[in-house]
């Protein structure tokens, strides 16, 4: 700490023998300025600096077989260093941990003035759809966590709510690829969790952005925290304003015994409107092994969404016989409101702690929509129709997590974990025919409730070189759904073990490998239980299955992780086997298709991964990943066979340029090949973004210019193709954009630089 007790992050504290002074370890000190070291039983010299600070030698000190315990310490100014020093290091853009990896999304130039699904859509082996559908490593069934648990800002019909939260509020992503039992086992691939900003520093601190962009792009966000004694307050608002211009064209053509036709659908869509949020929490150190955290969330967003849809029809010769205009106007009024309570517990025993957290979240969603269609052989007439729908949820969470560690390099953890889920879908759709009636075939009302209780315990062991952990959490789901409408009821209950194991091997102090295995489940999403949802497309209908049952799968991943003074590497190959797997198949109608999920069978995947950072000069860094895989699938469904095999790739490359005192410069390079579904072909994707900063008002603010996509490329293609129909299919969801962003710093350097000597995340059992 420094002379008037605020804790110093990033203080180095290193060991040497006393009999000839030989460096054995360091380390560096937490953003609560603790810190500590596992020393064999010796004498030692303890030595404890920090920028702008006089070092401080401590001992000879004896380390017994209890440890020793050496704080609180305390560290004086140095008023000459002060006069000279300037911090001018940040954070690396990507940390790699042995069990995860951390993306600093500030330090990403092109992430300035974007929302959280552009910024997810950024990062390495991740992916967003245009639809908003989260994908990591080729693979949509990933649980998205925000702050560690689960969030209404994910969404209750998608993740398209992501598309409402400002970037400028995140502070990192973590992707966790393998989970241990610790986490939940819902998302077959792994677990995305969003980090929101709340700063630990001492005094008064915090940052203001303003964006302003074309096509039609204004915004703002501000954080603010203090820091005093034992009480940290923290604070976080956010507006924003979009409009996202878009466009799509289907080529549709049936088949059938006796006749043949066809139509082309063109869409014009432009989705926008107003979001807000507000997020205010304290954190109070009771005392030296008691702190208690209480946060809250408000969000609030209203869209106003228009549909322009265009249809041809041909007959079997390619004879233009009808066109229609279908025009959709839908207003969207979305509330979020979250709590969140944190308990935590610490002895005087190194690593020992008990946690209690409570989460309560409460949202919901309105839309409502005016559609008019009028067809060119029907003079006059207009087909008038409206929609509504309405979704609400209530989520509560209790978990009691403890670690217990014993012997040398041994600890113990278990937790319980229970979730209560409650969702309405109330969807209605009706036809002007002198009176409004309602269509029976597009309306329901269905409530969805979910309880899920597990528990788990894990060990681990730490020596020399090796470490282990072994894992298992058990976790029983209770989940009802049922159509108010006509009372048909599916209640689904079923208890899983799901085990999980991690090996680790540390060859010297800047490589590792490590050897994992998990058991996870993928629970159908409540979207995907809907029996109909969505009817701005007349032609196109996509609907849910309630008969659905979960997907599990056995996922097995080998890494090596190795750092160095110019970069950070982590190359990965896995595999991951699949049971029960959910696939969305489109069918054929009389006047159109339907698309809805089902269980298809099993399959399995293997694929490779490199991610990394390299700093080739002082001004020019890279950082990226390359993720290619190979994908198996079997399956039958009504007599029809849609097994597939394909092989994919993806990647990103990052390159910024650093210019002290003059400006950066980014060029960001994404591509996606194409690859084969279960019933056609995704085609390749491939955008370049740009970006330039410059730090202006002495250094307290930083001026940024973006252009994403570039050349416009980003659009998703595909092909579907069946016995009796084929489509073509093309889409966007938003064209290119250009914006400019202000950031402002209150107290804050640009970046913290950091001072660990080999790796993050040095925790060998994972």
């Amino acid at each position: 700490m420094d002379s008037e007790s605020n804790a110093l992050p990033y203080a180095n504290f290193v060991a040497y023998t006393v009999k000839d002074t030989t460096l054995v370890l360091g380390a560096a000190s937490d953003m609560d300025g603790r810190v500590s070291l596992e020393l064999k039983p010796g004498n030692y010299l303890f030595k404890i600096g920090f920028l702008a600070f006089k070092d401080l030698w401590i001992g000879p000190s004896v380390v017994g077989s209890e440890g020793l315990r050496l704080g609180p310490i305390i560290l004086q100014t140095d008023i000459e260093q002060l006069q000279a020093v300037e911090i001018t290091g940040e954070r690396s853009q990507m940390e790699l941990y042995i069990d995860k990896r951390v993306i600093n999304v500030q330090q990403d130039l092109s992430n300035r003035g974007k929302n959280a699904a552009e910024i997810l859509d950024n990062i390495p082996s991740v992916s967003v759809s245009v639809e908003g559908d989260v994908s990591l490593r080729g693979n949509e069934n990933v649980r998205i966590l925000v702050n560690g648990k689960p969030s209404g800002l994910t969404g209750i019909s998608g993740n398209s709510a992501l598309r409402q939260l400002q970037g400028d509020l995140i502070e990192s992503i973590e992707v966790i690829t393998n989970p241990s039992a610790k986490y939940e086992a819902q998302g077959e691939v792994g677990i995305i969790n969003i980090i929101l900003k709340k700063d630990q520093g001492p005094g008064i601190n915090g940052s203001v952005d303003l964006t302003a962009g074309y096509p039609s792009l204004y915004g703002g966000s501000g954080n603010i925290n203090w820091r005093r004694d034992k009480w940290n307050v923290f604070s976080s608002l956010g507006f924003r304003n979009q409009e996202n211009p878009g466009f799509g064209t289907i080529d549709q053509r049936f088949f059938t015994a006796d006749t043949s036709y066809s139509f082309v659908n063109e869409r014009k869509h432009r989705r926008g409107g107003n979001s807000f949020n507000f997020r205010l929490g304290t954190e109070w150190n009771i005392s030296e092994y008691w702190s208690l955290t209480f946060s809250g969330l408000v969000s609030k967003a209203e869209g106003n969404n228009t549909l322009n849809l265009t249809y041809d029809d041909f007959d079997e010769s390619g004879q233009l016989t009808r066109s229609s205009s279908r025009h959709e106007d839908e207003t969207e009024d979305t509330e979020n409101l979250e709590f969140d309570l944190n308990l935590v517990k610490t002895f005087s025993v190194k690593d020992r702690k008990w946690t209690f957290d409570i989460k309560r979240a409460l949202n919901e969603d309105l839309e409502s929509s005016i559609i008019d269609q009028d067809f060119s052989d029907q003079a006059g007439d207009i087909l008038k129709q409206r929609s509504s729908n309405a979704e609400n949820s209530q989520n509560l969470v209790l978990q009691t997590d403890y670690i217990h560690p014993f012997g040398t390099g041994k600890k113990f953890e278990t937790g319980l974990r229970t979730g209560l889920r409650t969702i309405q879908n109330d969807f209605q759709v009706e036809q002007f025919e002198d009176v409004w009636t309602f269509l029976p075939d597009f309306t329901n009302d269905l409530r969805y409730d979910e309880w899920i209780t597990a528990g788990y315990g894990i060990f681990s062991s730490e020596k020399n070189k090796w470490a282990y952990q072994l894992g298992l959490r058990a976790e029983y789901s209770d989940i009802r759904t049922e159509l108010l409408l006509t009372q048909e009821k599916n209640p689904r209950s079923y208890l899983n073990l799901f085990p999980s194991a991690f090996l680790t091997y540390k060859s010297s102090p800047q490589i590792s490998y490590q050897l994992n295995y998990s058991r996870r489940i993928d629970r159908p999403r409540f979207w995907f239980l809907i029996p109909f949802y969505g009817y701005g497309d007349s032609r196109n209908f996509f609907a849910g299955n309630p008969d659905l049952n979960p997907e599990y799968s056995h996922n097995l991943e080998l890494n090596r992780l190795g750092r160095s003074k110019k970069g950070s590497f982590m190359t990965s190959v896995y595999a991951r086997f699949e049971d029960g797997i959910i696939q969305r198949v489109t069918f054929a109608g009389d006047t159109g298709t339907y698309t809805y999920p089902i269980n298809l069978g099993n399959g399995y995947s293997l694929g490779a991964e490199i991610s990394g950072t390299l700093d080739i000069t002082e001004i020019w860094k890279l950082n990226g990943s390359v993720n290619a895989y190979f994908n198996d699938q079997n399956g039958f469904y009504e007599g029809l066979d849609y097994s597939f095999s394909t092989w994919a790739w993806n990647g990103r490359l990052n390159n910024k340029l650093e210019f002290k005192e003059i400006l950066d410069f980014q060029a960001s390079l994404r591509y996606r090949s194409g690859q084969d579904n279960v019933q056609g072909r995704q085609k390749s994707i491939t955008s370049l973004d740009l970006a330039t900063s410059r730090d202006v008002f002495k250094g307290k603010g930083t001026l940024t210019f973006n252009l994403s996509d570039v050349f416009n490329s980003r659009t998703r293609r595909s092909v579907v193709e069946q016995p009796g129909y084929y489509s073509e299919n093309t889409f966007q969801w938003r064209s290119r954009l250009f914006s400019v962003s202000l950031n402002y710093r209150i107290n804050q350097k640009k970046g913290r630089e950091n001072k660990r000597d080999y790796m993050d995340g040095e925790d060998m059992g994972g």
